[in-house]
């Protein structure tokens, strides 16, 4: 598998950090959804590393929600020697259900704490091998990545060459990564290659003070002086000294990776699980122990590498997907071990809260990495947009049996799967039966595939409406499919009956007309039947057979009329220029009260007129009906009456559209990433008498056509009729029909990429109800964050905002999601005031030793 086609988070910096060394979700899920998640994305966090499965299920899946790739590791207190056994199998097919993909199932099995009984064996890694290898079968089996297990700092264990003296080479041609463990200690980024382990440089008495002057608990130099560390540089250094030599480091994927190129012949991904630099950390004694400050300047350019916007390193290779620093927080994240507080980025102990490097993380423009390796002409992005989504809005690209990437739609459903290698996949969205192949090939560098999931949110369609139209010969019949606008027409047959066949689930109208009684809601789920009875505004017909005992004394050349409630009123039958003498209902007990009997009939067509009818006010009327006399049969025909109050037409009905698709930039630099191309758009509509009207297209792509009447109506985008038109959207005067128009997915060429200028000047403000000197927090969909405090007039303002989507929170508890800018416009937010309540949420922690409890927190 290569290394393109491995998942990786949408817009992936690179960042990634541990989250706990407890139980996932301690603090319960509501505190991280409103605190830890909105942190992570400001951080630029991508890789969430998981210490223990047990209870982090939920927080898994929302994790891959919210745009994070997690990496879980099904825990076992000293996993060594062992292997997977049933319960942690189950486990893992129940995160693979919810869309994890990276598991661990050991760590530093080169220590001996991670064996059972505290010490390990001689064979010890043959034992580790063994299992390793048994471990790694059974997730592969079941589609999910396996890791070789990371070693401990500056360990010599080269599993990935043990595993291919074991014969099985082959187990690298699946999606397998390998976990590292790459503390930084006290050294530099760059060690050993640095100018203090490579010629001994001495420092200078300014950086030397700096340090010795910086206020924490602690002394960098540890009380040497400066002469005695120069001393112990020079006499310490190693020319020439590269990798191979001490992996003790940060670059410790380098020297896997030259491991795994020896054996394998190429690479595979190294994902750390633990790295970074620890607060007071100070291993090497030519360095000064890492202060906070240090730990913030080394760490942050650490994230730089990761991104590849460092001016000082090289970007990181494409084969290291991600780091995991060390520790995002321990006690706030509710772990019970006070041993790992000093490592936690977030912890009580540091002034206000977080170490320096939180509020420098946060400051720092994040971009998406991008691909650095000598096959980047083949790589292809595969994009488009998915019509009808609904609430189906995860998009998961497979390869095989093998999930190799997952996105979000954006607010125009629009999706994109960057760096793709040549091959076939296949695209799948969760929750549907829709599958969609495709071939990417060599030399394409994109491919656009728009699709449809209507029918494959509709698989059963054998419902029916069946029933009958009192008066109602040849009516006509319209069923309206509520929220789409499908129209379904039809006419009642001569005895009044009609049937629409082969419906979908959804909820549906039905009306005679034009005038006559309706239907407003029928709710339909593709298999069931509704039988419903309507009727014809005033009078009407109907046609049928006499009844089998009538039949038996009817003349075969006779019609029999009735008018309803009516005697002694003329009836005739006509054919061409002859006509009856007059026959009076009333006349015909056997047909009922007011029937009566026209005979001596021929087989033909005739038309049957009654005379001096009174309407609904009072004038009198010419009933007329055509009937066919087949001398098969006696038609019976019957005049009815139906009262209805008249009203004025409906007029409620409302369009709710929305334009997805259409062009976006790729374009570097802080939020850029599938930008939309700013423009203006107005939506039209026409009816069927050829009216028409326009309203302006919202920044999210939506509009609104509201106070319509029942009819038929178009639906386009002005200056794009002829990819973007609907016809024949049914309103029946009360539903709401949804529409979306589609524009064509288009990439820019790198060269107008390249000229294009970014428009930042939209502007999102509003009021947050007593909120005055409380921070507010925007953040767009990459990470970067802006920040303000609430004045005091609980108003907040932010300004010169580039196109794109945004999260907004207050510090008092205001949250506002997916508030879309096209770089023009403005938004204005009004919170609501928040109003005290007490709330209880039971979450479970996972299994722990001992007795059972219950842990109570009061916020």
């Amino acid at each position: 598998m290569e290394l393109h086609e491995y998942p990786r988070p949408a817009n992936d910096t690179g960042i990634g950090v541990h989250w706990s060394t407890g139980y996932a979700t301690a603090i319960g899920m509501r505190q991280i959804r409103e605190f830890w998640i909105p942190e992570m994305k400001a951080l630029g966090v991508k890789w969430v590393k998981i210490y223990n499965h047990d209870g982090a299920l939920d927080f898994a899946e929302y994790l891959l929600a919210e745009g994070f790739m997690p990496i879980v590791r099904i825990y076992r207190p000293t996993p060594n020697p062992s292997r997977l056994d049933v319960k942690d199998v189950v486990q893992i097919d129940a995160f693979l259900r919810v869309g994890v993909r990276y598991f661990e199932y050991n760590s530093e099995p080169d220590r001996d704490a991670e064996w059972k009984g505290g010490r390990m064996p001689a064979n010890g890694i043959n034992l580790v091998v063994e299992n390793t290898i048994a471990n790694l079968e059974v997730i592969l089996e079941r589609g999910g990545m396996p890791a070789v297990p990371a070693v401990s700092n500056g360990s010599r264990w080269d599993l990935v060459g043990k595993i291919v003296a074991f014969g099985r080479k082959d187990l690298f041609a699946g999606p397998v990564w390998q976990a590292v463990h790459n503390y930084s200690r006290n050294r530099p980024l760059d060690y050993p290659y640095d100018i203090g382990n490579q010629e001994g440089a001495a420092y200078t008495y300014r950086f030397y003070q700096t340090l010795n002057e910086e206020a924490w608990q602690e002394n960098a130099w540890r009380g040497r002086a400066l002469e005695e560390i120069n001393r112990l540089r020079h006499d310490r250094s190693n020319p020439g000294a590269t990798i191979m030599d001490d992996a003790a480091c940060w670059l410790a994927y380098e020297y896997f990776d030259a491991l795994n190129q020896k054996h394998l012949g190429h690479s595979i991904p190294i994902l750390s699980t633990e790295c970074g630099y620890l607060v007071g950390e100070d291993i090497d004694p030519r360095y000064p122990a890492t202060t906070p400050d240090l730990h913030m300047a080394q760490t942050l350019e650490a994230a730089r590498v990761m991104m590849g916007t460092s001016q000082r390193f090289a970007p990181a290779p494409d084969y290291y997907f991600c780091s995991a620093f060390w520790l995002l927080a321990n006690a706030q994240l509710g772990s019970t071990s006070s041993w790992w507080e000093t490592h936690a980025w977030y912890s009580d102990q540091w002034p206000d809260g977080t170490l320096p490097v939180v509020l420098a993380l946060k400051a720092e423009p994040k971009i998406a990495r991008h691909w650095h390796g000598t096959v980047a002409e083949d790589l292809v992005t595969l994009h488009g947009t998915v019509a009808h989504a609904g609430e189906y809005r995860t998009v998961l690209l497979h390869k095989g049996d093998v999930e190799v990437a997952r996105t979000i739609l954006d607010s125009h459903s629009r999706y994109r799967f960057a760096e793709l290698a040549p091959g076939a996949y296949t695209i799948q969205l969760p929750g549907t039966r829709f599958e969609q192949p495709v071939q990417l090939s060599a030399g394409q560098q994109e491919l656009v595939v728009d699709f449809d999931l209507t029918a494959a949110r509709a698989p059963v369609s054998k419902s029916r409406v069946e029933g009958s139209v009192r008066g109602g010969a040849g009516a006509m019949l319209v069923l309206v499919r509520s929220d789409d606008g499908e129209e379904w027409v039809t006419m009642a047959k001569d005895d009044g009956s009609f049937r629409f066949i082969d419906l979908s689930a959804g909820a549906y109208s039905l009306r005679v007309d034009p005038q006559g009684s309706r239907i407003e809601q029928l709710t339909l789920d593709g298999m069931n039947q509704h039988t419903v009875e309507l009727a014809v505004a005033g009078w009407g017909y109907t046609i049928r057979d006499v009844a089998p005992d009538l039949q038996k004394e009817a003349k075969l050349n006779a019609v029999y009329v009735v008018v309803e409630g009516h005697r002694g009123l003329p009836v005739r039958v006509h054919a061409g220029e002859w006509s009856s003498e007059p026959v009076y209902t009333g006349t015909a007990p056997e047909a009922g009260e007011y029937g009566c009997e026209l005979t001596g009939l021929e087989a033909a067509h005739y038309i049957v007129t009654v005379d001096g009818v009174p309407d609904f006010v009072g004038r009198y009327t010419q009933l007329e009906a055509r009937v066919e006399v087949d001398k098969k049969a006696t038609p019976l025909l019957e005049f009815v009456y139906t009262e209805m109050m008249t009203s004025r037409p409906l007029a409620s009905s409302r369009i709710d559209g929305r334009v997805i698709g259409g062009p976006s930039l790729a374009v570097d630099g802080p939020s850029a990433i599938g930008r939309p191309v700013v423009t203006s758009m107005t939506a039209i509509l026409m009816d069927s008498m050829g009216r028409r009207s326009e309203v302006p297209v919202a920044a999210d792509g939506s509009f609104v056509f509201s106070n319509l009447s029942a009819g038929l109506y178009t639906v386009a985008l002005f200056g794009h009729e002829d990819v973007t038109t609907v016809t024949d959207l049914a309103l029946d005067g009360n539903n709401v029909a949804t529409v979306e128009l589609r524009l064509p997915v288009q990439q820019a060429e790198p060269a107008e990429v390249r000229g294009a200028q970014v428009v930042a000047h939209s502007i999102i403000h509003g009021i947050a109800p007593n909120a005055a000197g409380k921070l507010a927090r925007l953040v767009d969909m990459v990470g970067n964050e802006f920040q303000q405090y609430v004045d005091a007039d609980q108003r907040f303002h932010f300004a010169e905002l580039p196109a794109g989507t945004y999260s907004l929170s207050v510090e008092s508890g205001y949250t506002q999601s997916k508030l879309v800018v096209d770089g023009f416009n403005g938004l204005e937010v009004h919170f609501a005031e928040l109003i005290p309540s007490w709330e209880a949420e039971v979450s479970n922690a996972g299994s722990m030793p001992g007795y059972s409890l219950v842990r109570v927190e009061v916020e």
